[in-house]
């Protein structure tokens, strides 16, 4: 028990970025004392310093995309796009199938939750978040004392402030999209001569830390505007992001500014909160955000991604084959049977076969491809004593379609449609219908020529109203309208950006109101830190709880 406890504190001492920790196995952690005086010298190295930083983004990376070594990396992929009803499992690894089992139940965050069947998502989040925040803090500090030098013997120390700054912001952003609260200790915090109740102090309410780190991504943005950088391919090195190509200052400013407005959006835990979000500032910064998609490269025992192995896996007994979820693709059905699915009793639901226009779900036929998505005969992986409601006949396969495997090709983080559709909202909400649908129409009526050469034409453009209506109309309500223009948006988000992150579509479900009732909309801290902050265990979700989600789809029919 003193072992188990030790490791507690000194867990909970990472979290605040006082000690830098890697991942092991369970609740033990390799631990580094930021004030071990031969740590410093080791940082003391240029090449070591880079190390500590530059590697941040592969954890950031291993966490929305489930890439590394470990048991730790599948469970966020595992648990969000299925808790988000982008997509739909039945497996038990990492807790899912207890999280998507209706009626949905709270977060089991009891401290003797297994690993393998447990909800460990949140948890390995968090955990990793912190690591790199740690590692951030440590970074920063030393690189007041060391000069690093770039790939062309230039001052590399604004690249690497300014990367330390941009993955700060994202730890922390990340941190408070998820949970309640975030710890925080930045590089100008002195680690006190009590730093266990210093960590204990760190912990601030999500709203705050959402705060802090949208400060330092902004602090990146300010740093990369006033220098002239550039980070090597992934050719060069697999430190920072290791890219397709490389990325230039101004093109680090660009990406962390529609990260900002992603968190800004995404942060709001329901509707009314999602209406509240500083609208006029989500436009100011996709006003100048990515142009061009930022994507990093994937490599076998490199940089791989469970999400996308997971999303398009369709082997024979397979434990971790999803689906595209019915409560997301059955918008695109003019059939009918959509309504009478959700209509239905979950007993009587079953999956279905879907007729739509919509060339990214099928081809001419319910039975065939479409541009992103394939046509599955069987139920591979499913299981139905879980629900025969969670089945699904139609499985994502866009990264597929592109001709890549989950560690071959490139992964695309943030997207030139994500900005575009995030400032699509901006607008809508605040009042310019016009500009919303022009920008919603670009993905909408987008036509797709796949490698194989065939070809998938768009959907008909939408209006200033909405969905034109028609016989054929795409996206239709849960009653079977032509969705209005906030209906024809949440849609064109929920398809279009699936595949960017395993987290991404899960803030999206929360804010438009598309999350199932009863979800949990935020986890708590993991029991470990609840134990040392003296703290009673708490949890969020169920259909009594104030932070269980309430199933109101935004919009309405026309």
């Amino acid at each position: 028990m003193t072992h188990s406890i030790s490791q507690r504190l000194l867990r909970l001492m990472v979290g605040a970025g006082l000690l830098v920790g890697s991942a092991g196995c369970g609740d033990f952690l390799e631990i580094e004392n930021l004030n071990d005086p031969d740590r410093e010298r080791a940082l003391a190295q240029p090449q070591d310093l880079e190390a500590l930083l530059g590697g941040t983004w592969a954890v950031y990376f291993g966490i929305v995309h489930g890439s590394g070594p470990t048991f730790r990396h599948p469970y966020v992929p595992n648990l969000f796009p299925n808790v988000a009803t982008q997509f739909t499992s039945t497996t038990s690894t990492g807790g899912t199938r207890e999280n998507v089992e209706e009626p949905r139940r709270p977060i089991d965050n009891n401290i003797s939750v297994g690993s393998n069947t447990g909800t460990w998502g949140p948890r390995i989040l968090y955990d990793d978040m912190n690591q790199i925040a740690a590692s951030v803090r440590q970074g920063l500090v030393t690189l007041e004392e060391v000069q690093l030098v770039d790939e062309n013997g230039g001052d590399g120390n604004p690249r690497a402030r300014a990367f330390a700054k941009f993955m700060q912001g994202l730890a922390w952003s990340t941190s408070a999209l998820i949970h309640d609260k975030v710890s925080i200790v930045d590089e100008n915090a002195e680690v006190s001569s009590d730093p266990v109740q210093q960590a204990i102090e760190s912990f601030v309410p999500w709203e705050e830390g959402l705060a802090r780190g949208l400060a330092a991504l902004e602090e990146a943005i300010g740093i990369a505007e006033q220098n002239s950088f550039s980070f090597p391919a992934a050719t060069v090195s697999h430190l920072w992001f290791a890219g397709q190509d490389e990325i230039t200052s101004d093109e680090l400013a660009r990406i962390a500014r529609t990260y900002t407005a992603r968190f800004l959006v995404l942060s709001a835990r329901n509707q009314d909160q999602r209406e509240q979000s500083d609208w006029n500032r989500v436009l100011e910064l996709t006003g100048n955000g990515v142009t061009r998609d930022f994507e990093i490269v994937l490599e076998p025992e490199f940089r791989e991604s469970i999400y996308y192995a997971r999303s398009e896996l369709n082997t024979a007994g397979c434990g971790n084959c999803y689906r595209w979820d019915n409560r997301l693709i059955g918008h695109a059905d003019i059939s009918g049977n959509y309504q009478a699915w959700i209509s239905a009793t979950r007993d009587e639901r079953f999956r279905f076969d879907i007729t739509t226009p919509d060339r990214r779900i099928t081809g001419p036929t319910p039975h065939s491809d479409g541009a992103y998505t394939r046509y599955r005969a069987d139920d591979n992986g499913f299981q139905a004593g879980a629900g025969l409601y969670l089945f699904s006949a139609y499985q994502w396969a866009r990264h597929a379609h592109r001709g890549f495997e989950a560690n071959t090709g490139t992964a695309i983080l943030v997207s030139v449609d994500e900005n575009n559709l995030l400032r699509a909202e901006a607008l809508l909400r605040t009042g310019d219908t016009e500009g919303a649908a022009e920008l919603i129409n670009i993905t909408r009526t987008r036509a797709h020529v796949l490698p194989d050469g065939s070809s998938h034409p768009g959907l008909p453009a939408v209006t200033a109203d909405g969905v034109p209506i028609s016989a054929d109309c795409v996206p239709r309500t849960d009653s079977g309208q032509c969705g209005d223009l906030m209906v024809a948006l949440w849609y064109e988000r929920m398809i279009e950006l699936a595949g960017l992150d395993a987290i991404r579509g899960y803030g999206d479900s929360r804010g438009f109101g598309l999350l199932p009732e009863g979800a949990w909309t935020q986890a708590p801290l993991p029991p470990e830190e609840l134990e040392l902050l003296g703290v009673s265990n708490y949890t969020f979700g169920g259909e009594d709880d104030p932070f269980g989600a309430v199933y109101a789809p935004a919009g309405s029919g026309r």
